[in-house]
C-alpha cells in the first residue's frame, strides 16, 4: 500500500495535469451513460476544473470501470518513471511510451489468415461430455486420441478432492457425429487428460507444437465446438499462457492454437483481472510445453493425482514399499556419517603433506588407522544399501503373480520397471560389501605390518576412499528421486 501511495505522489508530481484528472478523484465522477465514455469523461473533467463536486451514487460496474482507468493510468505512469531513470532526465516522454507499447519481434507474429487457421483446427474439435460436465477437447492424432482439461472428466469427493475419473465419456466430433471414448491417462497437477475414441477409425487432428516461439501481443485462437474467439498473448510464463479476447467464449476449456493452426495449449478454467481493458482476459493454465512432457505417460496410462485417495490393496502395498525404501534412505545417518568422515574436514589432504616428513613411521599408522576406520564405514552404508533393496527384490517376487498382476496398466509397468532396476541394484551392493570386506582386512594386515604401505599406496587408497564417499552421496540421491514424485503418487 505505500508503495502504492508513493507511486501515485510521485505521478502526480512528474506530471501535474493528472492532479486534476477527474478519473481519480471519486468527487469529480457523474453518471455516464452507457455508449459514451468519451463525453463523460469530458464532462467530470470539467467539473473537477471548476471546483463543484457531483452528487451522485455511481453503480458497481461504475466503480469498477473507475478503478481499471486508476489502475492503468498508475501502469503508464509507472512505466514512464523507469524509463526516465533509465535513460536520463532528458529522454523525450513520447519516445519512451513507443518504445514500451512496440511489441517484440516474433517469427510467430506473421502467421496463416484466420480462415486457414480455422479451417486447419475446427474438424479436430470436439464436446466431451460425462454425467455432470461439459468440455471442449482436441483431436492430437489419427488414432482419436484426445486431448482434453482433466477437471473435464474428474470426480471430486465431498471434500473438493479429486477421488478419480469418469472411465467413459460422450465425445461429440466436428460432423455432429457421436462416439464414445474411454480415458486413457490424467495429470492433475497439468489439468491434463488423454482420452481414445472407442470406435476404430482415421480422424482429423491437430499436432502439439512447440510454444517457445510465442512472445507477447502475438495472434492467438481458442476453439471450442461452438466456434472460435481471436486475441492476442498478453503474457507468457513457463507454464502458462493469458490471451486476452474482446469476446467471452461460451464453452468451458478449449484448444489454443497459434497463428500457424498449432496446438500451443488446451484452456484450464478463465480467470482474469478486473475489468482489464472492458476486455475478457483468459488464462491457459496448460501450455503445450508443460503438456509434451507428460504426453508419452499419459498416452501410456499414468493417471497422477495430488492427493490420491481410494486406492485399491494392490496400491496401497505397493506405495507402502516405495514409501519405505524412500524413508528409511533419508532419515538413516549410516550413509551420511561414512561420506562425512571421508570428506569435508576429513579428507586425506593434511596426512597426504605430511608423508614425506614421516620418520619413525607414526603417520604411515596413522593413515592406515583412518583407512580402515573409513572402510568400515562404507562396508556399513552399502550394507545398509544392500538390505533395502534386497527386501523390495522380496517382495517383489513373492507378490508378482497377485500384487503386481492386479495393478493397472501403467503401473505395472513402472512397478516392473523398478523391480528390474532393483534387481541390480541388489547386485551390485552385494559386490561393493565384498570390495570392503576385503579392504578392511586388507588395512588390518598393513596395520600388524605397516612398513609394507609405500607412500604411493597410501595416496591410492586415500583417493579410493574418497571416490567411495562419492559414490555412497550419489546413490542416495539416486534412492531418494527413485521413490518419489510419480513413481509413488501413481499407486
Amino acid at each position: 500500500m505505500m508503495k502504492f501511495a508513493f507511486a501515485l505522489i510521485f505521478s502526480l508530481a512528474l506530471f501535474p495535469s493528472a492532479a486534476h484528472a477527474a478519473w481519480w478523484n471519486p468527487l469529480t465522477w457523474k453518471a455516464a451513460p452507457v455508449g459514451a465514455p468519451t463525453s463523460a469523461i469530458s464532462s467530470s473533467l470539467q467539473t473537477g476544473a471548476t471546483g463543484t463536486s457531483a452528487s451522485f451514487s455511481p453503480s458497481v460496474d461504475e466503480l469498477y470501470k473507475r478503478i481499471a482507468e486508476l489502475e492503468s493510468k498508475l501502469q503508464e505512469a509507472q512505466i514512464k518513471i523507469r524509463q526516465l531513470g533509465q535513460a536520463g532526465a532528458k529522454t523525450d516522454a513520447k519516445e519512451i511510451a513507443k518504445t514500451t507499447d512496440a511489441p517484440a519481434p516474433s517469427a510467430n507474429a506473421a502467421g496463416l489468415p484466420e480462415k486457414d487457421v480455422a479451417a486447419k483446427a475446427k474438424p479436430a474439435i470436439v464436446l466431451v461430455e460425462t454425467a455432470t460436465t461439459t468440455g471442449a477437447g482436441v483431436i492430437i492424432d489419427s488414432q482419436g486420441h484426445i486431448l482434453v482439461a482433466a477437471h473435464t472428466v474428474w470426480i471430486e469427493g465431498p471434500d473438493k478432492i479429486v477421488i478419480g475419473a469418469a472411465d467413459e465419456v460422450s465425445v461429440t466430433l466436428a460432423s455432429g457425429a457421436k462416439k464414445t471414448a474411454k480415458l486413457v491417462g490424467l495429470d492433475e497437477a497439468t489439468d491434463a487428460a488423454i482420452l481414445q475414441i472407442s470406435e476404430k477409425g482415421t480422424f482429423s487432428y491437430i499436432k502439439p507444437a512447440h510454444d517457445s516461439g510465442i512472445q507477447k501481443g502475438d495472434k492467438a485462437y481458442v476453439f471450442a465446438p461452438s466456434g472460435y474467439v481471436a486475441g492476442a498473448v498478453s503474457r507468457k510464463a513457463s507454464d502458462a499462457v493469458e490471451v486476452v479476447s474482446d469476446i467471452k467464449p461460451s464453452d468451458g476449456g478449449g484448444a489454443l492454437v497459434n497463428a500457424q493452426g498449432g496446438l500451443i495449449g488446451i484452456a484450464g478454467k478463465p480467470v482474469c483481472k478486473v475489468l482489464e481493458e472492458m476486455k475478457t482476459c483468459l488464462k491457459y493454465a496448460s501450455t503445450a510445453n508443460n503438456i509434451r512432457a507428460k504426453l508419452p505417460k499419459l498416452l501410456e496410462g499414468m493417471r497422477l493425482y495430488k492427493n490420491k485417495k481410494g486406492s485399491t490393496a494392490e496400491e496401497i502395498a505397493v506405495r507402502g514399499q516405495f514409501e519405505q525404501m524412500y524413508g528409511r534412505t533419508k532419515e538413516s545417518g549410516v550413509i551420511e556419517f561414512a561420506i562425512a568422515n571421508a570428506t569435508g574436514e576429513n579428507t586425506y589432504d593434511r596426512f597426504n603433506g605430511k608423508l614425506g616428513q614421516d620418520i619413525d613411521g607414526k603417520i604411515t599408522k596413522l593413515y592406515l588407522a583412518k583407512l580402515k576406520s573409513n572402510a568400515e564405514m562404507i562396508y556399513t552404508a552399502v550394507d545398509f544399501l544392500k538390505s533395502g533393496a534386497y527386501n523390495l527384490n522380496i517382495f517383489f517376487i513373492n507378490e508378482s503373480g497377485t500384487t503386481i498382476a492386479n495393478l493397472g496398466d501403467y503401473q505395472r509397468k513402472v512397478a516392473t520397471r523398478v523391480a528390474a532396476e532393483n534387481a541390480l541394484k541388489v547386485k551390485e551392493y552385494q559386490d561393493k560389501v565384498s570390495l570392503w570386506s576385503r579392504k578392511k582386512n586388507e588395512y588390518d594386515s598393513y596395520i600388524a605390518n605397516p612398513a609394507g604401505a609405500t607412500h604411493d599406496y597410501l595416496l591410492e587408497q586415500g583417493l579410493f576412499v574418497e571416490s567411495a564417499a562419492d559414490y555412497l552421496s550419489k546413490e542416495k540421491k539416486k534412492v531418494l528421486d527413485a521413490f518419489s514424485g510419480e513413481t509413488v503418487d501413481i499407486f
